[in-house]
């Protein structure tokens, strides 16, 4: 038996939070996507395809800007939003 079914449901679990996540954080300060863009160096198009689930994972660079440009860890980025 192989893990590779639960490892790639476990890796797209975690991205949808990242997506989902983004776009919640991005929301809460108030953000467009083109100011969110402005202030992480992470163009506008990227923001916005992975708030839409139409890419794969950001770099760890492009990550962390954005945590940065909003004041969050990647941490919060990943980790799923209690309900």
């Amino acid at each position: 038996m192989t893990d590779k079914p639960i490892a790639l449901f476990a890796e797209t679990v975690a991205f949808v939070n990242f997506s989902e996540n983004l776009r919640h954080y991005r929301w809460k300060r108030g953000f467009s996507q083109l100011e969110l863009a402005r202030l992480s160096g992470v163009q506008q198009s990227t923001i916005s395809r992975i708030e839409q689930g139409r890419t794969g994972w950001p770099n760890l660079w492009a990550a962390y800007r954005l945590a940065c440009a909003l004041r969050i860890t990647i941490n919060s980025l990943i980790e799923r939003k209690s309900e």
